[in-house]
């Protein structure tokens, strides 16, 4: 009794692996099919790349200019704000029902 329910067990993992194996392989294959279509679509692309420069003085000085514009912009947003547009005010109320009316339109709350 307990070797029969060792080999089905035995049995069970094995069909399971399998199944597992097999679905893996699909989706494996699926997706390097939907990898090579999507190179072949982007072949006409330009591609843009940020390579870093082999010369470490050259990276130094992009780091340098790098953090005088972060900083330049953190105190522009402190002392200044951001974004440094008008306030924006809605019309008033009658000119609002007004438009509306002009329009054949009722307010919501006229509908009530």
């Amino acid at each position: 009794m307990v070797a029969k329910r060792a080999q089905i067990h035995c049995q069970y993992f094995q069909e399971a692996r399998s199944i597992r194996e097999d679905t893996m392989g699909q989706l494996n294959e699926m997706y390097c099919n939907i990898q090579t279509e999507r190179r072949i679509v982007k072949l006409g692309e330009p591609h843009y790349v940020y390579t870093l420069d082999p010369k470490h003085s050259k990276r130094i000085a992009h780091q340098t200019a790098y953090n005088k514009e972060v900083s330049l912009l953190s105190g522009i947003a402190r002392h200044i704000g951001f974004p440094s547009a008008p306030a924006i005010v809605g019309l008033p109320p009658a000119v609002a029902k007004a438009d509306l009316e002009h329009m054949g339109l009722l307010p919501r709350s006229l509908h009530q």
